[in-house]
């Protein structure tokens, strides 16, 4: 089992980060939507879409399967606002492409 420690933190005026490791990524934290950096949503669906073809590479070596790449589209959702006690984030990847060796 892997164990991961993840600390992520925003001050006034939106600046926000997350800490992986030895690398620190920045995201938007404020209300608005700043273009240049992904939102908290936006940084899950990430994480979501980085584990399927990490998998795929990883599963090949004890199943037949032989490829070349893999790759999956995600589009997310988010529901929440300020009257929003709950907020939900929903999921969906496209489907699988497998592009076999002959």
């Amino acid at each position: 089992m892997q164990r991961y420690e993840i600390s992520a933190s925003v001050r006034i005026g939106a600046q926000a980060s997350a800490q992986a490791r030895r690398s620190t990524t920045p995201f938007d934290g404020s209300a608005k939507q700043e273009p240049s950096l992904p939102q908290t949503a936006e940084s899950l669906a990430l994480a979501f879409a980085a584990c399927a073809p990490r998998n795929v590479k990883r599963f090949s070596r004890i199943s037949r399967l032989r490829y070349e790449s893999a790759s999956i589209p995600v589009a997310a959702k988010e529901r929440c606002d300020a009257t929003t006690a709950n907020p939900e984030l929903s999921v969906a990847s496209g489907g699988a492409q497998e592009g076999r060796r002959s």
